[in-house]
């Protein structure tokens, strides 16, 4: 028994939530609006930069839980 056996269950968790934020930085993207943490939503017209950078972090987050989802699903025996 590993230290992370206790994840092994929760492969299929890691594996939607992580594409499902794949998704929505891609429809932030095609929208041209992102939600930001208690500021309401920024627009790609009015600040591309904080946009852009917020579209990246939900995306590298969301391939990150992918792989972790990913990685766990086949190693689990």
């Amino acid at each position: 028994m590993d230290h992370f056996s206790y994840l092994r269950g929760r492969e299929p968790v890691f594996l939607l939530f992580g594409l499902g934020l794949v998704v929505f930085a891609a429809l932030c993207a095609l929208t041209g609006e992102a939600p930001v943490r208690y500021h309401g939503f920024v627009y790609r017209d009015e600040d591309p930069r904080r946009f852009w950078r917020l579209v990246v972090i939900y995306f590298l987050a969301g391939l990150f839980l992918f792989l972790i989802g990913l990685y766990l699903c086949l190693t689990s025996n």
